[in-house]
């Protein structure tokens, strides 16, 4: 495991077929752009972290207003949002916006008086 803030961790894959199905391992920039967004998220709940086969690394979060789901890669992410009382949400860009346009959009979902941090 490797520490990302002082709160998340994520598995680290570092070869080849990591997964038994072909995955490729996570590279070192994108734990770097994962961390950096972690840090400036810290006042978040704790959410689910897990690489993906594709190299990328996702993090969810899950509350009973709805889903945030972040994916990032070395250069990319997607965000996609399902709220229960609303059409879902979709963003994707480079991550050189992920803490001026992702952060404050993510926080404005645990930002809501029924859904305290």
């Amino acid at each position: 495991m490797v520490v990302m803030s002082n709160k998340h961790e994520c598995p680290r894959p570092n070869h080849d077929n990591w997964d038994g199905y072909g995955g490729i391992p996570t590279e070192e920039s994108c734990y770097k752009n994962v961390e950096l967004f972690l840090n400036a998220a810290d006042n978040f709940p704790e959410a689910d972290i897990y690489p993906n086969p594709n190299g990328t690394i996702s993090i969810e979060w899950e509350n009973q207003k709805g889903e945030v789901y972040l994916e990032i890669g070395n250069t990319r992410f997607i965000l996609i949002i399902s709220q229960t009382d609303e059409k879902n949400s979709e963003m994707a860009g480079t991550n050189s916006e992920l803490l001026t346009l992702v952060l404050p959009r993510i926080a404005s979902f645990f930002e809501s008086k029924d859904n305290p941090l």
